[in-house]
Protein backbone atom coordinates (compact mmCIF):
# COMPACT_ATOMS: atom_id res chain seq x y z
CA UNK A 1 0.00 0.00 0.00
CA UNK A 2 1.46 3.52 -0.96
CA UNK A 3 -0.39 5.99 0.36
CA UNK A 4 -0.21 8.73 -2.85
CA UNK A 5 -3.78 11.25 -1.21
CA UNK A 6 -4.93 11.87 1.68
CA UNK A 7 -7.50 8.93 3.66
CA UNK A 8 -9.95 10.07 6.01
CA UNK A 9 -11.32 7.54 8.96
CA UNK A 10 -13.94 7.40 11.40
CA UNK A 11 -16.14 10.26 10.19
CA UNK A 12 -13.22 12.72 8.97
CA UNK A 13 -11.57 12.22 12.22
CA UNK A 14 -8.10 11.49 11.90
CA UNK A 15 -6.09 11.69 8.51
CA UNK A 16 -3.77 9.85 7.18
CA UNK A 17 -1.80 11.75 4.25
CA UNK A 18 1.80 11.22 1.90
CA UNK A 19 3.07 13.70 4.82
CA UNK A 20 2.15 12.27 8.13
CA UNK A 21 -1.35 11.40 10.63
CA UNK A 22 -3.29 13.83 11.60
CA UNK A 23 -6.00 14.29 14.30
CA UNK A 24 -8.49 17.38 15.05
CA UNK A 25 -9.09 19.70 17.59
CA UNK A 26 -12.68 21.18 17.89
CA UNK A 27 -14.14 24.60 19.67
CA UNK A 28 -18.05 24.67 20.90
CA UNK A 29 -19.20 27.01 22.91
CA UNK A 30 -23.08 27.01 24.48
CA UNK A 31 -25.49 28.44 22.84
CA UNK A 32 -26.97 30.61 26.06
CA UNK A 33 -24.64 30.07 29.34
CA UNK A 34 -21.54 30.86 26.85
CA UNK A 35 -18.97 28.08 28.19
CA UNK A 36 -16.65 26.41 26.16
CA UNK A 37 -15.71 23.07 24.95
CA UNK A 38 -12.23 21.41 23.41
CA UNK A 39 -12.64 18.38 22.15
CA UNK A 40 -9.24 16.78 21.22
CA UNK A 41 -9.30 13.58 19.24
CA UNK A 42 -6.36 11.34 19.89
CA UNK A 43 -3.98 8.59 18.28
CA UNK A 44 -2.15 6.87 21.91
CA UNK A 45 1.05 6.51 20.08
CA UNK A 46 3.05 9.65 18.34
CA UNK A 47 5.61 12.31 17.90
CA UNK A 48 6.41 14.16 21.37
CA UNK A 49 6.09 17.65 19.90
CA UNK A 50 1.99 16.69 18.97
CA UNK A 51 1.35 15.75 23.12
CA UNK A 52 3.01 18.60 23.73
CA UNK A 53 1.03 20.39 21.54
CA UNK A 54 -2.28 18.79 23.00
CA UNK A 55 -1.07 19.91 26.89
CA UNK A 56 -0.54 23.43 25.38
CA UNK A 57 -3.96 23.32 23.81
CA UNK A 58 -5.86 21.70 27.29
CA UNK A 59 -3.83 24.12 29.78
CA UNK A 60 -6.87 26.66 29.20
CA UNK A 61 -9.19 24.56 30.65
CA UNK A 62 -10.58 24.52 34.34
CA UNK A 63 -11.82 21.41 34.01
CA UNK A 64 -10.58 18.03 31.53
CA UNK A 65 -12.20 14.74 30.91
CA UNK A 66 -10.02 11.92 29.79
CA UNK A 67 -9.92 8.79 28.30
CA UNK A 68 -8.04 6.35 30.90
CA UNK A 69 -4.72 5.94 28.89
CA UNK A 70 -3.12 5.89 32.24
CA UNK A 71 -0.08 4.22 32.82
CA UNK A 72 -0.86 0.36 33.94
CA UNK A 73 1.56 0.04 36.54
CA UNK A 74 2.94 -3.55 35.19
CA UNK A 75 6.22 -4.31 35.66
CA UNK A 76 8.08 -4.56 31.80
CA UNK A 77 8.72 -8.05 32.51
CA UNK A 78 5.22 -8.69 32.91
CA UNK A 79 4.28 -6.96 29.40
CA UNK A 80 7.04 -8.73 27.75
CA UNK A 81 5.56 -11.81 29.01
CA UNK A 82 2.01 -11.23 28.17
CA UNK A 83 3.56 -10.13 24.78
CA UNK A 84 5.34 -13.35 24.38
CA UNK A 85 1.81 -15.34 24.92
CA UNK A 86 0.27 -12.91 22.51
CA UNK A 87 2.96 -14.14 19.90
CA UNK A 88 2.54 -17.87 20.78
CA UNK A 89 -1.50 -16.91 19.83
CA UNK A 90 -1.04 -15.40 16.38
CA UNK A 91 1.32 -17.96 15.23
CA UNK A 92 -0.97 -21.32 16.09
CA UNK A 93 -3.19 -22.40 14.24
CA UNK A 94 -6.29 -20.69 16.06
CA UNK A 95 -7.21 -18.22 13.60
CA UNK A 96 -9.88 -16.69 15.90
CA UNK A 97 -7.79 -16.26 18.99
CA UNK A 98 -4.81 -15.26 16.40
CA UNK A 99 -7.30 -12.41 15.07
CA UNK A 100 -8.02 -11.35 18.74
CA UNK A 101 -3.91 -10.50 19.38
CA UNK A 102 -3.10 -9.27 16.16
CA UNK A 103 -4.09 -5.68 16.48
CA UNK A 104 -2.74 -5.42 19.86
CA UNK A 105 0.51 -7.03 19.04
CA UNK A 106 0.84 -4.63 15.77
CA UNK A 107 0.31 -1.05 17.70
CA UNK A 108 2.17 -2.17 20.68
CA UNK A 109 5.09 -2.96 18.61
CA UNK A 110 4.78 -0.39 16.26
CA UNK A 111 5.18 1.92 19.23
CA UNK A 112 8.42 0.65 20.98
CA UNK A 113 10.23 0.10 17.36
CA UNK A 114 9.53 3.18 16.17
CA UNK A 115 10.84 4.70 19.63
CA UNK A 116 7.43 6.66 19.47
CA UNK A 117 5.69 8.73 22.72
CA UNK A 118 3.16 6.79 24.60
CA UNK A 119 0.18 8.98 25.73
CA UNK A 120 -0.02 7.31 28.91
CA UNK A 121 3.40 8.43 29.56
CA UNK A 122 2.91 12.07 28.21
CA UNK A 123 0.27 12.83 30.48
CA UNK A 124 0.78 10.93 33.70
CA UNK A 125 1.32 14.53 35.50
CA UNK A 126 -1.55 16.11 34.21
CA UNK A 127 -4.04 13.11 35.01
CA UNK A 128 -3.12 13.74 38.71
CA UNK A 129 -4.29 17.05 38.60
CA UNK A 130 -7.07 17.94 40.50
CA UNK A 131 -9.27 19.71 37.77
CA UNK A 132 -8.56 16.34 35.50
CA UNK A 133 -11.06 13.83 35.85
CA UNK A 134 -11.37 10.16 34.14
CA UNK A 135 -14.78 10.15 31.73
CA UNK A 136 -14.26 6.30 31.10
CA UNK A 137 -15.35 3.18 31.52
CA UNK A 138 -11.72 1.47 31.13
CA UNK A 139 -10.90 1.89 34.72
CA UNK A 140 -13.89 -0.01 35.91
CA UNK A 141 -13.28 -3.41 37.41
CA UNK A 142 -12.25 -6.43 36.35
CA UNK A 143 -15.61 -8.16 36.17
CA UNK A 144 -16.87 -5.40 33.95
CA UNK A 145 -13.84 -5.72 31.39
CA UNK A 146 -14.17 -9.10 31.76
CA UNK A 147 -17.52 -8.56 29.91
CA UNK A 148 -16.85 -5.99 27.41
CA UNK A 149 -14.01 -8.51 26.19
CA UNK A 150 -16.40 -11.48 26.02
CA UNK A 151 -19.03 -8.82 23.73
CA UNK A 152 -16.32 -7.87 21.79
CA UNK A 153 -15.31 -11.46 21.14
CA UNK A 154 -19.17 -12.12 20.71
CA UNK A 155 -19.25 -9.61 17.55
CA UNK A 156 -15.80 -10.36 15.99
CA UNK A 157 -17.28 -13.77 15.23
CA UNK A 158 -19.48 -11.94 12.53
CA UNK A 159 -16.04 -10.81 10.45
CA UNK A 160 -15.76 -13.28 7.85
CA UNK A 161 -12.77 -15.37 8.21
CA UNK A 162 -11.11 -14.57 4.80
CA UNK A 163 -10.98 -10.98 6.32
CA UNK A 164 -9.51 -12.59 9.65
CA UNK A 165 -6.75 -13.87 7.93
CA UNK A 166 -5.96 -11.62 5.56
CA UNK A 167 -5.45 -9.09 8.61
CA UNK A 168 -3.86 -11.80 10.78
CA UNK A 169 -1.07 -12.55 7.93
CA UNK A 170 -0.94 -8.32 7.42
CA UNK A 171 0.34 -8.44 11.38
CA UNK A 172 2.64 -11.40 10.96
CA UNK A 173 4.36 -9.04 7.74
CA UNK A 174 4.41 -6.20 9.77
CA UNK A 175 6.30 -7.69 12.91
CA UNK A 176 8.69 -9.62 10.78
CA UNK A 177 9.62 -5.98 8.61
CA UNK A 178 10.12 -4.47 12.70
CA UNK A 179 12.31 -7.55 13.40
CA UNK A 180 14.41 -6.15 10.35
CA UNK A 181 14.27 -3.04 10.85
CA UNK A 182 12.41 -2.15 7.81
CA UNK A 183 9.07 -0.50 9.58
CA UNK A 184 8.47 2.80 9.13
CA UNK A 185 6.32 5.67 10.65
CA UNK A 186 4.56 5.67 6.73
CA UNK A 187 4.00 1.98 7.47
CA UNK A 188 1.97 2.92 11.13
CA UNK A 189 0.13 5.49 8.65
CA UNK A 190 -0.68 2.58 6.03
CA UNK A 191 -1.75 0.07 8.94
CA UNK A 192 -4.39 2.72 9.91
CA UNK A 193 -5.65 2.27 6.84
CA UNK A 194 -5.89 -1.41 6.16
CA UNK A 195 -7.30 -2.07 9.28
CA UNK A 196 -9.41 0.63 9.88
CA UNK A 197 -11.07 1.16 6.22
CA UNK A 198 -12.93 -1.81 6.97
CA UNK A 199 -16.65 -0.71 7.89
CA UNK A 200 -17.49 -4.07 9.52
CA UNK A 201 -14.57 -3.54 12.31
CA UNK A 202 -14.97 0.31 12.73
CA UNK A 203 -18.79 -0.62 13.27
CA UNK A 204 -18.05 -3.13 15.79
CA UNK A 205 -15.14 -1.58 17.84
CA UNK A 206 -17.45 1.72 18.00
CA UNK A 207 -20.16 -0.13 18.94
CA UNK A 208 -18.86 -2.34 21.74
CA UNK A 209 -15.52 -0.17 23.00
CA UNK A 210 -16.89 3.51 21.64
CA UNK A 211 -19.95 4.58 22.37
CA UNK A 212 -20.60 3.26 25.87
CA UNK A 213 -17.56 5.09 26.93
CA UNK A 214 -18.75 7.88 25.13
CA UNK A 215 -22.29 8.24 27.39
CA UNK A 216 -20.26 7.22 30.34
CA UNK A 217 -18.14 10.62 29.38
CA UNK A 218 -21.03 12.86 29.11
CA UNK A 219 -22.43 11.95 32.28
CA UNK A 220 -19.70 12.72 34.25
CA UNK A 221 -19.91 15.89 31.46
CA UNK A 222 -23.16 16.70 33.21
CA UNK A 223 -22.17 15.76 36.70
CA UNK A 224 -19.04 18.12 36.95
CA UNK A 225 -20.64 21.08 35.14
CA UNK A 226 -23.44 21.11 37.31
CA UNK A 227 -20.59 21.11 40.54
CA UNK A 228 -18.23 23.15 39.57
CA UNK A 229 -19.60 25.69 36.55
CA UNK A 230 -16.28 25.95 34.55
CA UNK A 231 -15.68 28.22 32.28
CA UNK A 232 -13.54 26.17 29.76
CA UNK A 233 -14.00 22.30 29.58
CA UNK A 234 -11.55 19.67 27.40
CA UNK A 235 -12.36 16.79 26.60
CA UNK A 236 -9.45 14.49 25.49
CA UNK A 237 -10.50 11.11 23.83
CA UNK A 238 -9.06 9.07 21.07
CA UNK A 239 -10.04 9.68 18.00
CA UNK A 240 -12.13 7.45 16.41
CA UNK A 241 -14.79 8.86 19.54
CA UNK A 242 -14.64 12.31 18.96
CA UNK A 243 -17.55 11.94 15.80
CA UNK A 244 -19.90 10.55 18.86
CA UNK A 245 -18.79 13.08 21.25
CA UNK A 246 -19.08 16.00 19.10
CA UNK A 247 -22.95 14.83 18.59
CA UNK A 248 -23.58 14.37 22.52
CA UNK A 249 -22.21 17.67 22.79
CA UNK A 250 -24.06 19.50 20.39
CA UNK A 251 -27.28 17.77 22.08
CA UNK A 252 -26.86 20.17 24.71
CA UNK A 253 -26.64 23.45 22.76
CA UNK A 254 -23.42 23.34 22.08
CA UNK A 255 -22.19 24.62 18.17
CA UNK A 256 -18.41 25.26 16.66
CA UNK A 257 -17.21 28.74 17.70
CA UNK A 258 -14.33 28.72 15.51
CA UNK A 259 -12.43 26.53 12.96
CA UNK A 260 -10.90 23.14 13.90
CA UNK A 261 -7.50 22.88 14.16
CA UNK A 262 -5.53 19.85 12.74
CA UNK A 263 -2.19 18.59 14.75
CA UNK A 264 0.15 16.44 13.28
CA UNK A 265 0.14 13.56 15.53
CA UNK A 266 2.93 11.47 13.20
CA UNK A 267 5.39 13.09 10.37
CA UNK A 268 6.30 10.38 7.45
CA UNK A 269 9.05 12.99 6.66
CA UNK A 270 11.76 10.67 7.70
CA UNK A 271 10.58 7.33 7.05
Amino acid sequence: MNIKKAVRLFDNEITVSPSGLYTFVHYYQHLHKGRKVIIVGMNHAGDEEYFEKVKKILSECDLVLFENIRIDGKSSQDRDTEEAEMRKVLFRGNIEEAFFCAMQLYFVNAEKVLSLSGEGEAFEAEYNQPHWFSGDTMNSTETQEREYMKLLIGKFQTIPQDRKQEIVGYVKNALEKMKQNNFTKRDVGEGLVFFWQDPQLVEITLEVLGKPRDLHCFQEFDRLVQERNPQVVGIKFGAGHTSHLRSLLEERYYFPCRSSTKLRNISFKKS
